[in-house]
């Protein structure tokens, strides 16, 4: 298995539609290509692929978090890694892609949140190093 972590490319685009869905989103490209050109044009965020043998494999979305009462922090957004791929050690290669790019933009913390009903994903983290931290209730109201 050749196992490239890389940036993402306008070509990966189709590829990101599908793990969108297998992650339980729908979307469409236009909306990933949206997405993706405001990410690029925003300072301290970054989307990495996983490329295994030139097939899109998994993905990572990372940026900064600000806040008002303390140091900002990285948190990872949107990881999911092709099912076809999953348990072959790419959802910690991209984590340790993120760590590696945390450190360079200089923060000192790298969080992630994940849906509690994702058991495989509850198992995964700590498994790789992260500690649980805290238990929250997220709302939501459309406006």
């Amino acid at each position: 298995m050749n196992l490239l972590i890389r940036k993402w490319k306008p070509e990966d685009v189709p590829a990101l539609v599908k793990l969108t869905f297998q992650w339980g989103y729908e979307t469409t490209e236009e909306k990933i290509c949206k997405n993706l050109n405001r990410i690029s044009e925003t300072e301290n965020a970054e989307v990495f692929i996983a490329e295994v043998d030139g097939v899109v494999a998994g993905r990572i979305f990372v940026r900064e978090h600000l806040t008002l009462y303390g140091n900002s922090f990285a948190e990872i957004h949107d990881m999911v890694v092709d099912e076809e791929y999953r348990r072959k050690g790419i959802g910690k290669m991209l984590i340790e892609r993120v760590k590696e790019w945390s450190k360079e933009k200089g923060f000192t913390v790298l969080r992630l949140r994940t849906n509690t009903k994702r058991q495989d994903a509850n198992s995964f983290y700590p498994s790789i190093g992260f500690t649980l931290d805290k238990m929250q209730n997220v709302y939501v109201q459309k406006i």
